[in-house]
């Protein structure tokens, strides 16, 4: 799969994690906004600087899946603004597949 299909395969999980204890991850929402590859037309995320950085961890254009968790966990805990509770929570618990 290309990065643009897993970024948005991560997009999916999350949102679905985030669905599931709003409540215990609620600072997930404001980066699933920032990260919604949706939004517009023009753009692989809302916030284009989201994307950017996936791709500063991503680096492959190709990934197979038994590396897509890897590299999406590790883009995970490079996000500093959502606290290590909830990156740890993330990590354990979304699928992507």
């Amino acid at each position: 799969m290309n990065r643009l299909t897993l970024f948005k395969q991560l997009f999916h999980a999350l949102d679905t994690e985030y669905d599931k204890r709003k409540k215990e991850l609620d600072e997930l929402g404001g980066f699933l906004s920032d990260m919604n590859p949706y939004l517009f037309a023009d753009s692989n995320s809302a916030d284009p600087a989201m994307y950017s950085d996936f791709c500063d961890i991503v680096t492959a254009e190709e990934i197979d899946e038994t590396r897509a968790k890897e590299l999406t966990d590790k883009f995970i805990n490079s996000c500093d603004w959502i606290s290590k509770d909830t990156r740890e929570h993330l990590i354990r618990d979304y699928k992507l597949f």
